[in-house]
């Protein structure tokens, strides 16, 4: 007897199971709109929706993060804006713990990094080695050009939010 439900199984596995395809491949969009949010967040419009896009690799200043009278954050903001051209493609690799899209616009991670516009995010999880000598490779140049923020001598965007961001620890045994 021929079983007609058999191509069920696998569907229903589907629901049980969390697949995140992004794991797989990378997914690769075409980019109708772009608005900056700030040095490695934008807004992209794919089609009629619009999605959040934190840029792979790179960690950016935060607003407020201040020296020599100039937000670093404000000043990688317009970075990104003047790098940015028509953009093209957003190849999507996953999501953040924010539920923002990680992924990467046209190389602008890389271009950022090469202007001095960001820095290497410590935590970025490369495909290769070969992917991330390239970044150190531009991240050093960009230092020794002391190109943009590197000629402010800016504090690393993850260390300034570890530092601001310190939680405030009561002392239980002499309060």
């Amino acid at each position: 007897m021929k079983r007609t439900y058999h191509f069920l199984l696998p569907l229903l596995s589907l629901f049980l199971v969390r697949v995140d395809l992004t794991d797989l491949v990378p997914l690769r969009m075409s980019v109708k709109s772009v608005k900056v949010l700030d040095g490695d967040t934008m807004m992209v419009g794919i089609g009629r929706n619009q999605f959040k896009v934190r840029l792979m690799y790179i960690d950016a200043p935060e607003r407020g993060q201040t020296g020599n009278s100039i937000d670093f954050g404000d000043y990688s903001t317009g970075c990104l804006k003047k790098i940015i051209k028509e953009p093209k493609t957003l190849m999507v690799y996953g999501y953040d713990r924010y539920g923002r899209i990680l992924g990467e616009v046209d190389d602008l991670s890389i271009r950022m990094v090469l202007e001095g516009c960001a820095y290497l995010y410590e935590y970025a999880k490369f495909s290769s080695r070969a992917e991330r000598t390239k970044f150190l490779i531009a991240q050093n140049k960009a230092q020794k050009l002391q190109k943009g923020l590197w000629k402010f001598k800016v504090l690393n965007p993850h260390l300034y939010r570890k530092m601001k961001f310190k939680p405030l620890v009561k002392n239980t045994l002499t309060d």
